[in-house]
């Protein structure tokens, strides 16, 4: 708690825009948290993210097979779509009308070793580029979610659209192997 709370006045200029930063990181752990108690803490559906899409119906599609996380696993999934999320709509597709977001993920085999990738892409919106500053949201998408596989998470600001992806195995966000 105290991570996102300092992290989120890195790069804001007023009280407020930080308390906002502060309040809807919160409010997207407790969402999650609430989940997870509901389940006794044994992890959480990697789909239930599209609760932290739903101010977006319509203009968001998610795919893929069912992929039970383990509880630490679904609290820093929920945070990357959070600030993928909050990014778009404040800079990136879901700023327009037009834009939209189609998020996927897969589980395959290769070389008998479960192999999970998830994918965010952004399309239909404004220009992107490539900020000038990093903040919470990069250090979510670059660094706590690096601690999941062996690949480093990659993010690309192409003009069409922000694109996300991780990958590695499958254990890693299941629980079948704990990193610290």
């Amino acid at each position: 708690m105290q991570a996102v709370v300092s992290r989120s006045f890195a790069g804001k200029s007023t009280v407020g825009q930080a308390e906002a930063a502060v309040l809807d990181r919160l409010h997207s752990l407790a969402q999650t948290h609430v989940m997870l108690l509901e389940k006794d803490w044994e992890g959480a559906d990697i789909a239930e993210g599209r609760k932290e899409m739903s101010p977006f119906l319509g203009r968001v599609a998610m795919e893929g097979p069912t992929v039970m996380l383990s509880a630490k696993a679904a609290q820093n999934f929920a945070l990357a779509v959070h600030e993928l999320a909050t990014n778009a709509a404040k800079y990136g597709t879901l700023s327009n009308a037009t834009g939209r977001v189609h998020i996927h993920w897969s589980v395959s085999k290769p070389n008998g070793h479960q192999l999970f990738v998830f994918r965010w892409q952004e399309h239909g919106g404004p220009p992107v580029t490539q900020p000038k500053q990093k903040g919470f949201g990069s250090a979510v998408l670059e660094q706590v979610m690096a601690d999941y596989f062996e690949t480093p998470p990659a993010i690309d600001f192409v003009a069409t659209g922000v694109r996300y992806e991780l990958s590695g195995s499958l254990d890693g966000i299941t629980g079948a192997i704990e990193r610290s």
